[in-house]
């Protein structure tokens, strides 16, 4: 008996994306793990803990992503931490040094800024979303737009 052969699978037509798709592809190319906001963390701290100077690992959201989406993308909120401190932070709630660290870094007028920010209620548009991709891949290259 002789096998049968494979059937031949159509190749499918690359359709454009949605609105939704391109607006999900650009959130999730700004915030995911290793994405730009991330990158420009790693950049501000010389890819070194903000807390002990050893070798960073994670950039870490002073107030959380989740609970503070308006501030998910701004770099004052972030800081680069080495696994051992990130886990001190998620762990045992031990945000004073990771605050401490942060201030120092961008002073506590800043700070205090990102914290009224912080608690607004924000929903991105996809234009917001191209402006903050811009405003990160500045920060990246060393254009500091305040």
């Amino acid at each position: 008996m002789r096998p049968q052969p494979k059937p031949v699978k159509k190749k499918k037509k690359n359709k454009p994306l949605t609105y939704k798709q391109e607006y999900d592809k650009l959130y999730k190319e700004l915030g995911k793990d290793g994405g730009l906001w991330s990158k420009v963390i790693h950049s501000i701290y010389n890819h070194k803990c903000a807390c002990c100077d050893r070798a960073g690992h994670s950039a870490h959201h002073f107030f959380g992503k989740a609970a503070h989406p308006s501030v998910r993308f701004h770099t004052d909120n972030g800081i680069l931490l080495c696994k051992n401190d990130h886990f001190r932070v998620h762990r045992r709630g031990e945000t004073e040094m990771v605050r401490d660290a942060l201030i120092k870094r961008i002073g506590q007028e800043r700070f205090d800024r990102v914290k009224r920010m912080a608690n607004k209620a924000v929903k991105y548009t996809y234009d917001d979303l191209i402006a903050i991709k811009k405003q990160l891949l500045a920060e990246l290259n060393g254009v500091f737009i305040d």
